[in-house]
């Protein structure tokens, strides 16, 4: 469990107590790297997969005006079933990768080894049409969508900066479920991103 303060501006302060989730990172370019150093941020379990033609970085770090933040020694992968039993994968690729010929084995190859039943699947990439895929292959329930805001720049593998807007998640259920959304939501609170 971890504690965390609400995102209001009141005077209210109260703690509340939101149990860590252990989140896989599939794409650790801009978006994956940001994200997955925030809720790492937020005491999240993170997990990130790494490309073979990369070398695996020893921290993952971003630079941003909302607040600069390096996770030493973080668990870095070459292979999605080392992610091992995760409660999230978020999939940050480039939406290309699943554009072109083989696109859907793609994903395939990068998900299915690392989600087990109970593993909801944030699709964080641009493009249209991954969510669709995703429900197809994985089962329509989990799976989120989200449109992600703020200009993040991957620096080297492992580093990001963040300049511009607040950085933000418009996310969504693929299929409109409340409960699904709310426990989208939970899954950043205390951390340094809005989702709504």
């Amino acid at each position: 469990l971890r504690r965390c303060r609400p995102k209001d501006n009141s005077d209210e302060r109260k703690e509340m107590v939101v149990s860590a989730k252990t989140v896989g990172i599939v794409g650790s370019g801009a978006v994956g790297t940001f994200f997955g150093v925030r809720l790492a941020e937020a005491g999240h379990d993170v997990r990130f997969l790494v490309s073979g033609r990369h070398a695996l970085p020893s921290s993952f770090g971003i630079r941003s005006w909302q607040g600069d933040y390096v996770l030493p020694q973080p668990t870095v992968v070459r292979s999605p079933s080392e992610l091992g039993e995760l409660d999230w994968l978020l999939v940050c690729l480039k939406g290309t990768a699943l554009q072109e010929p083989g696109g859907d084995k793609v994903l395939e190859d990068l998900v299915r080894s690392a989600v087990s039943e109970r593993t909801r699947i944030q699709m964080l990439m641009n493009g249209l049409g991954a969510e669709e895929l995703a429900a197809a292959k994985f089962g329509d329930k989990r799976v989120h969508g989200g449109l992600v805001y703020g200009g993040l720049t991957r620096v080297e593998v492992g580093r990001a900066t963040h300049e511009g807007v607040p950085a933000e998640i418009r996310g969504g259920s693929f299929v409109d479920d409340e409960h699904e959304l709310s426990e989208a939501a939970a899954l950043w609170e205390g951390s340094k991103v809005t989702y709504t």
